[in-house]
């Protein structure tokens, strides 16, 4: 049965807000939002506990395998970019229309644009297999926008971004990635 609390009590997910009930299976402290409208009114991470996972965590996997490839193909677009961009030097353009300076400038920033998105990608996917790193992998969703100017695959970023949103951002994906439990499958 779902008691109130002084004002005093901290909710176990959520510090910075004040807890409602405490959950009916363990007695943590938790606020409405992790308690949601679960039967029992238990917490986030007993209602994982029970059930095993959640809908959103059974995406988890499936957003650092796509990680994993886009950071990697990013990676590659990269070193493709700094050849294209040292070959501007070597070989500057006959016409003179072009300053190997600004080539150079130029292939330098788009180099750097995708390849720190994409080792980051690469090594927060690898991370989040594993069920750490959650913070890494936000930062490394965020940092592919950074890739935009230089990819060819505009909307895999955004899409990323938008996923990785909403799969880091629950509540029972937070949860199982602070205790670092196992995944499923």
């Amino acid at each position: 049965m779902a008691l109130s609390l002084p004002v005093t009590d901290r909710c176990a997910i959520h510090p910075d807000r004040a807890a409602e009930i405490t959950c009916s299976r363990c007695g943590n402290f938790a606020c409405y939002e992790c308690v949601g409208a679960s039967p029992g009114r238990v917490c986030a991470a007993c209602r994982l506990r029970m059930t095993g996972t959640t809908g959103r965590a059974e995406h988890v996997r499936p957003l650092a395998a796509a990680l994993v490839v886009h950071g990697g193909l990013l990676v590659l677009w990269g070193l493709f970019l700094a050849f294209v961009g040292v070959i501007s030097i070597v070989a500057p353009n006959r016409s003179g229309t072009s300053d190997p300076a600004t080539s150079a400038a130029v292939f330098a920033a788009l180099t750097f644009g995708a390849l720190v998105p994409g080792a980051l990608q690469v090594a927060a996917g690898v991370r989040m297999l594993g069920w750490h790193g959650r913070t890494l992998g936000l930062v490394a969703i965020v940092g592919g926008l950074f890739a935009l100017p230089s990819c060819c695959c505009v909307p895999m970023p955004v899409v990323l971004l938008v996923w990785g949103l909403f799969v880091l951002a629950d509540t029972e994906v937070r949860v199982r990635f602070a205790e670092r439990a196992p995944g499923r499958g």
